[in-house]
C-alpha cells in the first residue's frame, strides 16, 4: 500500500502521470498556467519528482477533470487538499490511517469560488450550517483508500515505473 505519512520521494513526472492517469500536456500547462500551483518544484532541464502525497492530489486532480471540472477548479480543489492533507500530516495525524475525506463545497459546488473546507467525518449531514460557507449544496468524497490502492496496484503492474533518483 502506498505509504502517506511520510514524504518519500516515489517517481518522476512521466511515471507518475502514468499511474494517476494525467494527461502530461494538461497538467503542464495547469502547473505553468498558475493553476496547480502544487504541483512539486522542479527547475528548467530537471525532471518533477512526485511523493505520495503529490501522487494523492495529482490523481484526483485528474479524476475532477475526468467529471468536467475546468482546469483551474480541479487545479484549486486539489491543492487546497494537498495543503490539508499536509496539514492534518503535520499536526501528527497518521493519513495511512484514513480511509476518506470529505470535501464540502459551498454554494454552487464551489464553482464560483466559494469557500471550502474538508472533514474526516462521514457522517457529514449534522455540519450543513458551518459559519460563513453558506449552504453546502455539494459533497465530495475522497476514497484515499481506493485511491492509495488503485496507485500502488499501478506501480506494480507497471514494473517499468523507476523510483524518481534522489538528489
Amino acid at each position: 500500500m502506498l505509504n502517506t505519512s511520510t514524504s518519500q520521494t516515489l517517481l518522476s513526472s512521466s511515471a507518475a502521470f502514468a499511474v494517476a492517469r494525467v494527461d502530461r500536456v494538461t497538467f503542464n500547462d495547469a502547473a505553468s498556467d498558475g493553476y496547480y500551483p502544487c504541483a512539486p518544484v522542479t527547475s528548467k532541464g530537471k525532471v518533477r519528482k512526485f511523493d505520495s502525497l503529490d501522487l494523492i492530489v495529482l490523481y484526483v486532480f485528474g479524476r475532477l477533470r475526468d467529471v468536467g471540472f475546468i482546469t483551474a477548479k480541479a487545479g484549486a480543489h486539489s491543492c487546497r487538499l494537498m495543503e490539508w492533507l499536509k496539514d492534518q500530516r503535520a499536526q501528527g495525524v497518521k493519513l495511512d490511517a484514513k480511509k476518506s475525506v470529505t470535501l464540502i463545497l459551498g454554494d454552487v459546488g464551489g464553482l464560483d469560488g466559494t469557500p471550502m473546507q474538508f472533514t474526516w467525518d462521514r457522517n457529514i449531514k449534522q455540519q450543513w450550517a458551518s459559519p460563513g460557507l453558506g449552504i453546502q449544496t455539494f459533497l465530495l468524497t475522497i476514497e484515499l483508500d481506493n485511491i492509495r490502492r488503485s496507485i500502488a496496484e499501478s506501480i506494480e503492474q507497471e514494473g517499468k515505473f523507476e523510483q524518481a533518483d534522489e538528489e
